[in-house]
């Protein structure tokens, strides 16, 4: 049994391509697959983690827990060289997105030289 816990208000809430979102939510609909949104944890214990849902706290048993817990941007570079070089700031440097918004930003700061 496996149970994700999420903060967002849904699983994977950034748009995703469709044929993931369609295998995802085929994956979502196994009888042993638990989706809790809107869910914060709490801390892990031994054999359990705890849990916050709608202001109430709550217990759930566990094997073993895996953490996938966001990205979030890295700009130490960027601001050490900035004053000191031209470089053009791009990607997760800016805000953790998606590879392709990468690219583009690459691609047009390639652009600009």
């Amino acid at each position: 049994k496996v149970t994700i816990i999420e903060m967002a208000s849904k699983i994977l809430p950034e748009p995703i391509f469709i044929q993931n979102l369609m295998m995802l939510n085929e994956m979502l609909k196994h009888p042993n697959i638990l989706t809790k949104p809107s869910c914060k944890l709490v801390s892990i214990n031994d054999g359990s983690i705890s849990v916050e849902l709608s202001g109430n706290n709550e217990e759930i048993s566990c094997d073993n827990v895996v953490l996938a817990m966001g990205f979030a941007p890295n700009d130490s570079i960027f601001n050490a060289l900035k004053d000191k070089i031209d470089i053009v700031n791009v990607g997760d440097s800016i805000r953790a997105r998606k590879v392709l918004n990468a690219v583009h930003e690459a691609y047009d700061a390639v652009l600009s030289i």
